[in-house]
């Protein structure tokens, strides 16, 4: 499970920005969170903010993070590394971007990060916590002709260092070579850590899934948990029909040609397409997916994704979480992640949002919500209603929020449309 989240000098964010999910609140300690490691693990934040505020600079850095860790591996020397650095100050734009984490896996804390240029990693550190003591497993600083290896970290890790290159990772490439620690820690970001897929690619998932358990290949039960969703999401669909798409059935033109249709015949066959049919009341009235409403389709391509992270404990995070849904709808979702009982399911959920009806204590404690405000110098702050003293536990939180009570709101003037008066 994700504890902390730590970013600097990446797009909006100029000083250290820390995201937390160690539960402060008691209203937070019970049912929305799980307790690990001696701490009480928030199952959910929300982020609020005016436009432009970096809400979604927060969700890009969490990505940008885990894009570097997977793929920095298999960079060629001159690539670039992904990383934006403030804009708005001379010295920044020098400056390398970091970013840290600190997270729970099978009882043990870690904390990772790094620094890093768009040419090259000028530092990375890896440290844990396996008897609740500290142990550096390695440092490393490109000012230092090598990295610091601790005792606590076997392996031949001299043997790797030499296969790193300046703009790849430590930790991923050891775990290219199957390196029997760093493979776990590695396997986090590979596994756990994840931004929920864009619309088309979720979709997939849900029907890979879907497709998968109706013919019993899959975890039993989970056919009928995403059907009742769909039903009890009130979209009038009763039941769904899905079949894998054959190539060889499918019509081409006739003037393609052949090496055309072999390669799209071969990429169908690697990566299938499916046919789904939404059966609606009792009459079972077919609609395939492009004929219902984007708030259903998107639904629709929450669910693969949402079951896979509450059976297999992924921490996921999403920018504008309500988009094209009903906030009773968005609301199911979350309560959803904080219904889940079992004490082994590491399940989080963290996301922005603009619905303001989610401020709700019954639905958050203090420390699960966060703003994002941009200071004078254009720069983003990143801060939980926890740390205002005089918030009382119970209090009406989108109210005081809509005032202004916790800032993170756009100052707007009266907007114009009538255009300049007739002379």
């Amino acid at each position: 499970m994700l504890a902390e989240f730590r970013v600097s000098n990446y797009r909006s964010f100029k000083d250290e920005q820390v995201l937390s999910l160690i539960a402060t609140s008691e209203e937070s300690k019970g049912s929305n969170s799980i307790d690990i490691g001696g701490h009480s693990i928030l199952k959910s934040a929300v982020i609020y903010g005016a436009n432009a505020s970096g809400k979604s600079n927060l969700i890009r850095a969490m990505a940008c993070m885990n894009s570097i860790v997977k793929d920095s591996a298999g960079f060629k020397p001159n690539d670039s590394l992904p990383v934006v650095p403030f804009a708005f100050d001379r010295k920044t734009k020098e400056q390398p971007s970091t970013f840290e984490v600190t997270f729970f896996m099978e009882g043990i804390r870690y904390q990772y990060g790094f620094s890093v240029t768009t040419q090259q990693i000028t530092k990375e550190w890896l440290l844990s916590w396996p008897k609740g003591k500290t142990q550096t497993w390695f440092e490393r600083d490109v000012e230092q002709s090598a990295p610091y290896f601790g005792p606590s970290l076997k392996g031949q890790n001299k043997t790797i260092w030499e296969k790193v290159r300046g703009n790849s990772l430590f930790l991923s490439t050891a775990a290219q070579w199957n390196h029997p620690q760093l493979s776990n820690v590695y396997q986090w970001f590979e596994d756990k850590f994840r931004e929920l897929p864009s619309k088309i690619i979720a979709t997939q998932i849900t029907d890979i899934m879907l497709f998968a358990i109706k013919d019993s290949k899959g975890p039993t039960g989970s056919y009928d948990i995403a059907i009742n969703m769909l039903r009890n999401a009130d979209f009038g669909i009763d039941d769904i029909e899905i079949e894998e798409v054959n190539a060889d059935t499918m019509k081409l033109p006739d003037d393609l040609p052949d090496d055309v249709k072999e390669d799209f015949i071969k990429r169908i066959s690697e990566h299938p397409l499916y046919r789904k049919t939404f059966l609606h009341g009792k009459e079972k009235y077919p609609l395939p997916l492009n004929q219902e409403s984007e708030g259903t389709q998107r639904f629709y391509s929450f669910l693969g994704p949402l079951l896979l992270s509450t059976e297999r404990g992924y921490t996921i995070f999403e920018d504008e979480l309500e988009l094209n849904m009903h906030p009773l709808l968005t609301r199911k979702l979350i309560e959803s992640f904080r219904e889940l009982e079992d004490d082994q399911n590491f399940a989080q959920l963290i996301f922005t949002t603009h619905d303001t009806t989610l401020l709700d204590p019954e639905l958050f404690g203090r420390d699960q919500v966060w703003f994002t405000e941009k200071d004078k110098h254009g720069a983003t702050q990143l801060y939980s209603l926890a740390d205002y003293k005089d918030v009382r536990k119970g209090e009406p939180m989108q109210k005081r929020y809509l005032s202004g009570r916790y800032g993170a709101i756009p100052i707007l003037e009266r907007f114009n449309l009538v255009g300049a008066k007739k002379q």
